[in-house]
């Protein structure tokens, strides 16, 4: 990808005006994307997912608006046997009026200011990051507090499809807080066919003696774009594993970091990928 058509490609995916909030954030992470910019064909660990040369293929690079989900709409793509709270993503945003919240954990809106965001995963470890910086409009925040057990997985269902724009920026926060225990399911749906790209960034923060799992599943249409920034503080004694199934999908980048803060903590990660000859 040349310079000159790196930049116009960068220019369309952050031409628009910076959501509300987090200024500093923002502006630390649009100053550093248009020194950096986006990976470049030289670039060693992008050397084999070329993914802003496919981000120039993009007819419309810029960020997508939400979709007009009804609840029966999303029930039909409720797991009849999941029994657990269900969170859904609305092209990136959470949807608290299609989500179902019945155990212990507690969900809000990040608020400005909060220093938790942003220094668990670092601006300058993807250029990604700092594009979903940028783009995302709201930042959920999911908490379970202190000795807190949630016994039954916790369902993140995305809902992503080319609506006005086709990125789609997604941020989440986790805090698990001392001996906290909770796990996570990710699953994205795609509503058609159309090429998206889709830049998840999540943050989680295990306290002492917390335990937790994030379990991502990738069945992503044949021609989107998918690149995921991961990362957990694993503090004393606490045990966080990270696994990422991966089916289908256009171009998927998945990048983990999983920080042992002190002794006795254990970080795991799997991975599998099963992938059709197309995906990359």
């Amino acid at each position: 990808m040349t310079t000159l058509a790196q930049e116009k490609t960068l220019n369309l995916l952050t031409e628009e005006t910076l959501p509300a909030g987090f200024v500093a954030l923002r502006t630390a992470a649009q100053t550093q994307l248009l020194e950096q910019g986006l990976p470049k064909a030289k670039d060693e660990e992008y050397k084999f997912t070329a993914i802003s040369k496919r981000l120039q293929g993009l007819q419309h690079p810029e960020r997508a608006a939400a979709l007009n989900l009804t609840a029966a709409f999303v029930d039909r793509f409720r797991y009849p046997q999941h029994e657990g709270d269900i969170l859904v993503f609305n092209n990136g945003t959470f949807d608290p009026q299609h989500s179902r919240i019945e155990s212990a954990i507690e969900v809000s809106e990040v608020q400005e200011g909060d220093p938790l965001l942003g220094s668990i995963i670092k601006l300058e470890a993807d250029p990604f990051i700092c594009l979903n910086t940028v783009q995302f409009v709201k930042a959920l925040r999911i908490r379970v507090a202190a000795n807190t057990q949630i016994e039954k997985p916790v369902l993140l269902l995305h809902f992503h499809q080319l609506n006005k724009g086709a990125s789609i920026p997604s941020r989440v926060l986790i805090q698990l807080e001392k001996h906290a225990e909770a796990h996570f399911v990710e699953q994205s749906v795609h509503l058609d066919e159309q090429a998206t790209f889709v830049n998840m960034v999540t943050e989680v923060q295990a306290q002492a003696g917390a335990q937790g799992s994030y379990n991502r599943l990738q069945i992503e249409n044949e021609d989107t774009i998918a690149v995921n920034n991961f990362a957990a503080d694993i503090h004393r004694d606490a045990v966080f594993t990270h696994s990422c199934i991966s089916l289908q999908g256009g171009m998927l980048r998945n990048n983990l970091f999983l920080n042992l803060q002190d002794s006795g903590c254990t970080g795991n990660m799997f991975g599998l990928y099963a992938l059709r000859a197309k995906a990359m």
